[in-house]
């Protein structure tokens, strides 16, 4: 194998300037990964197929993260109007197929975060190159959409394309490995970090950290608690979205800031080191989003191993992929799809409990990972 390029979307606070569009939980789980890839002795490259959410257009440009780690960014054209945001899905698009064909060869892996807007490049990429191809598999997005034909085209391409797989649960792998080619189960990142001291003020500080989907729910039930909680705590809301959804998300809380006597903030989106320091200053962790959803039997919320990787205790949603996991023990979970429920078990957790016994089973799981991976890798 002569290299590894590793695609998703992700831009690195070092060039947090261009204001590049991606999930602090899906690049702190790229940013894991790389790195057990570093420490086995391998060379990365993340390929971000990240667009600028600015107006102004952000150039093509390699980033040298480390001595093995390198940042491949596209041209972007920005988001002006309509027509500069259609031009930057294709722009984006081309540019990755590009790059595939002109820089990989057979002896190269290419792992990929799953998005439905790579199945036709990777198929076509794949023919013509023969690398050898990793999905990591985070949900499937059908499911999300309640698309049953969406679904039923993610998992063929799953089984078609893949030569192996990082699966973020138990039950996804069960759901698409039919041919049971090798894998490896990936939570999130398996990292441990200092805990910080927290803001000074005598509160219990929560954060919500993911997405700003509708669908999902999640943001906004976590913000909704904050008006069942008392005056002792401050959720914060950390996230991304389209401004659209940015916009509502501050709307809300300013709503439900006029009503609770918990302090609710917007804290904008961060990555690296300036996103964990900020998680390992907060004490609860919340992991909320609508049970009801049928993608809660295959979609593993990663955040949850950022949350423990930073030492907080984490409060969330009963859902099976959670339940099913070899973290379930140190979850306080709630019922249903119930702001004031998520509140309830948010003042249940007694201040002797902020500081869990998650760092234990983080060790042990990071060590079967490692080993699990360098073997998927070296698969010929």
């Amino acid at each position: 194998m002569k290299n590894i390029y590793y695609i998703g979307e992700y831009n690195h606070p070092v060039n947090k300037d261009e204001n590049r569009r991606f999930a602090p939980s899906a690049a702190a789980k790229i940013n894991y990964i790389s790195g057990v890839l570093n420490r086995l002795g391998y060379s990365v490259t993340i390929v971000s197929k990240s667009p600028t959410l600015n107006q102004k257009s952000c150039p093509k440009k390699i980033i040298s993260l480390s001595d093995k780690l390198k940042l491949q960014l596209f041209y972007s054209p920005g988001r002006k109007n309509i027509f500069f945001r259609v031009a930057s899905i294709v722009f984006l698009r081309l540019q990755l197929l590009l790059f595939l064909l002109f820089n990989t060869e057979k002896n190269d892996t290419v792992i990929s975060y799953h998005s439905l807007s790579t199945i036709t490049i990777l198929k076509i990429a794949k023919v013509i190159k023969k690398f050898r191809l990793i999905i990591e598999v985070e949900e499937i997005y059908g499911d999300v959409k309640g698309d049953k034909k969406c679904s039923e085209k993610e998992i063929k391409f799953f089984r078609n394309t893949a030569d192996s797989y990082i699966f973020s649960s138990e039950i996804l792998e069960r759901s698409v490995n039919n041919g049971k080619k090798p894998f490896v189960i990936n939570y999130g990142e398996y990292n441990s970090y200092q805990r910080k001291s927290n803001f000074g003020d005598g509160k219990i500080h929560c954060v919500y950290a993911g997405t700003f989907d509708k669908t999902k729910k999640g943001a906004y039930t976590a913000i909704n608690s904050a008006e069942f909680l008392t005056e002792k705590y401050h959720m914060h809301i950390l996230g991304f979205g389209t401004p659209e959804e940015v916009d509502a998300i501050k709307k809300l809380i300013d709503d439900v800031s006029s009503r609770s006597k918990a302090v609710v903030s917007y804290d904008g989106i961060k990555s690296g080191d300036e996103y964990i320091d900020f998680l390992c200053s907060c004490d609860i962790g919340v992991s909320s989003q609508n049970p009801n959803e049928g993608f809660n039997n295959t979609s593993f919320p990663s955040k949850v191993l950022s949350y423990f990787s930073c030492g907080l205790t984490v409060v969330s949603v009963d859902i099976p992929v959670l339940r099913e996991s070899k973290v379930s023990d140190c979850i306080f979970f709630y019922y249903g799809d119930n702001p004031s429920a998520l509140a309830q078990t948010i003042m249940s957790v007694s201040s002797d409990e902020y500081e869990n016994n998650s760092f234990s089973v983080i060790r042990e799981l990071n060590y079967e990972f490692t080993d699990s991976l360098k073997k998927i890798i070296k698969e010929k």
